[in-house]
């Protein structure tokens, strides 16, 4: 890890998933960990991102990095240009696309969520959406997704595999009308959405 300052946790930081950079991608803006509850320097704008980086990650078990961003929306954008260059690029591993797409989930799901009627923030859940539907045309990509389900499920990356196997039972069963398959898909990954509106206690009340 870098020599560097500290930021205290008032400043707007916002979680991205750790396996967010390849070998020799540029950090866009500084990246950060939390430790202590403090926010402390990982990585520096403009630098390239080496596979020392993510031995680093390893080796000292940071699950998650965090930048600096205005707001959600903001956020969001960032997540879901990294998501669309990554499954856009035909030298990036099929399992790597995968795990891009179940570790943005959470970030961006989650906020929605807590936020349903943000037109923003739902605008935001259709272009992810639209990333699940592209990453299904590669063969093999749903059983990328289920390996990913047997490690961690949690209630946004459950959206995600309903969505996910809507999508793909669409296709299989003959559909091809690209409006009805997003449409499925968009209905499918916020089908919980009205949890919402439930008190936590209640959701996660034991039986």
């Amino acid at each position: 890890m870098e020599e560097a300052g500290v930021v205290t946790p008032s400043d707007q930081f916002f979680k991205l998933p750790s396996n967010l950079y390849g070998n020799n991608e540029k950090v866009e803006s500084d990246l950060y960990f939390y430790h202590q509850q403090q926010y402390v320097l990982f990585k520096s704008k403009s630098t390239l991102w080496t596979s020392l980086d993510s031995q680093k990650l390893i080796s000292t078990e940071i699950e998650d990095l965090f930048m600096k961003f205005k707001n959600h929306r903001d956020h969001h954008v960032f997540l879901q240009d990294k998501l669309k260059k990554c499954l856009e690029r035909r030298d990036v591993p099929l399992e790597r696309k995968a795990q891009m797409l179940y570790d943005t989930a959470e970030p961006i799901l989650s906020t929605i969520f807590t936020s349903p009627s943000s037109a923003d923030l739902i605008l935001s859940a259709a272009e992810y959406a639209k990333s699940c539907i592209k990453f299904l045309t590669e063969r093999g990509s749903l059983p990328e997704l289920i390996k990913l389900s047997s490690d961690s499920l949690s209630e946004h990356s459950h959206g995600l595999h309903v969505s996910a196997y809507s999508v793909a039972l669409a296709k299989a069963a003959g559909f091809r009308d690209e409006k009805m398959i997003f449409g499925l898909g968009m209905g499918a990954l916020l089908h919980d959405i009205g949890k919402s509106k439930i008190p936590a206690d209640i959701l996660n009340k034991t039986g």
